[in-house]
């Protein structure tokens, strides 16, 4: 879905150019979380001109990942993912033309934890990324580090089973 489709009809006479941060978000619309969302931010607190034209915007649909790890002790490991609501720092707000393209934009979120054992007595991890995207896992084994990708689907749910 681009921004056209999300602002038709809608006009702005104006935004609020006040000293301060300015922040613009943009998400679908529509209910619930299905889609990213992008926060645009500046961070200066003075502006001779608020006019920003981004074209067209594609956000990407979020889905669920579920690692499970075939380990039966305890391990470390760092999980870096694609953040579904990335905020895009502005350095100039009147020169910016377009968004840019990925990955400078979508900001990654890593995570270093202790894989542990749930209730179930499961090591597995769950958590939000987006479609058609990797996920990167670093794990050490004997001291030797690793590294795994993890393609994501477009589907609903990404279950992937993860053997050291």
């Amino acid at each position: 879905m681009d921004l056209l489709q999300i602002l038709k009809g809608i006009n702005f006479t104006s935004l609020d150019v006040d000293a301060g941060r300015l922040f613009v978000q943009i998400n679908s619309g529509i209910a619930g979380n299905e889609y990213q969302s992008l926060t645009f931010l500046d961070n200066r607190f003075s502006r001779k001109e608020s006019l920003l034209d981004l074209g067209n915007i594609n956000l990407k649909k979020r889905v669920n990942v579920r690692i499970i790890f075939n380990i039966t002790e305890p391990m470390g490991v760092e999980v870096n993912y694609l953040n579904p609501e990335p905020v895009i720092t502005i350095d100039n707000w009147t020169e910016m033309q377009e968004v840019p393209e990925e990955p400078e934009y979508s900001k990654n979120i890593t995570n270093y934890l202790l894989v542990e054992p749930n209730e179930e007595g499961d090591y597995q991890l769950s958590f939000e990324t987006l479609e058609d995207s990797e996920v990167l896992i670093k794990y050490a084994v004997d001291g030797i580090t690793r590294e795994a990708v993890i393609p994501i689907s477009g589907e609903e749910e990404n279950p992937y089973e993860f053997n050291p």
